[in-house]
C-alpha cells in the first residue's frame, strides 16, 4: 500500500517542487473537478501540456470568435453540467446558439452550459480519466465533439457525437494529417503545427 506524500514538509526550491509534485497521484494538489460525486485534483501540468492547450485554444479562438460563432474558454473555466459533474476542460467551445439558449451566466459562479466542443490534453496522470470517466461525462451531458491531444504520440484524436448520441465516430491523426472538426466547418489543425 502506498503512503500519502508528506504534506507537512513543503518544498523550498524549484527542483524540490517538481519532485514533490511528481509524488502526487493527482488527487491531492492542483486543479479540482467534481466527477461522479468525488473531488478530483490534478497536479500542475508538465511540459508541453500548457503549450498544447494554448496553441489549440488560440487557433480555435481565431476561428470561432473572429467569425462570431461562439466563445472559447481555457482550463480556468468551470462548467456545472446537468449530470451534477463540474468539469474544467483544457479548452472548451460554446457555440452562439448554445450560449443564447443557456441560462445567463452568474458572476463568480460556474457556467451552467454544456460546451459543444471540448479539448483535453492527455498527461500521464490524467489520460485514463480523460479517455474513460470524463469521456462518459461529456457524452452523457451532450458534448458534440471531443478532442484529445496526445503529446507522447504526437497525435490528435477527434470523437464526434453519432446518431445514437454517443461519442462514437473516432479519428486519430499524426504528422501532417489534418484533424478536422465536424462541428466547425473549415477548422483543421495538423499535429505538426501544434506539437513542439
Amino acid at each position: 500500500m502506498e503512503t500519502a506524500p508528506d504534506l507537512s514538509r513543503l518544498p523550498a526550491t524549484q527542483d524540490e517542487f517538481e519532485i514533490w509534485c511528481a509524488s502526487f497521484d493527482g488527487s491531492e494538489l492542483g486543479r479540482f473537478e467534481f466527477l461522479y460525486g468525488c473531488v478530483v485534483a490534478e497536479p500542475p501540468a508538465r511540459w508541453p501540456h500548457g503549450k498544447l492547450g494554448v496553441s489549440l485554444s488560440h487557433r480555435l479562438a481565431s476561428h470561432v470568435e473572429d467569425r462570431g460563432l461562439g466563445l472559447v474558454f481555457d482550463a480556468s473555466q468551470g462548467f456545472a453540467l446537468p449530470s451534477g459533474d463540474t468539469v474544467a476542460p483544457d479548452v472548451a467551445v460554446v457555440l452562439r446558439q448554445t450560449w443564447d439558449a443557456a441560462p445567463p451566466p452568474t458572476p463568480d459562479r460556474f457556467l451552467t452550459v454544456v460546451p459543444d466542443l471540448v479539448v483535453e490534453v492527455l498527461s500521464p496522470s490524467t489520460q485514463r480519466r480523460d479517455r474513460g470517466p470524463k469521456r462518459d461525462i461529456y457524452e452523457r451531458n451532450g458534448v458534440r465533439e471531443y478532442w484529445l491531444l496526445d503529446a507522447r504520440r504526437r497525435a490528435i484524436t477527434v470523437l464526434v457525437r453519432d446518431a445514437t448520441g454517443h461519442l462514437g465516430s473516432e479519428v486519430t491523426v499524426t504528422g501532417d494529417q489534418p484533424a478536422q472538426s465536424v462541428l466547425l466547418p473549415g477548422f483543421t489543425v495538423r499535429p505538426s503545427e501544434i506539437f513542439p
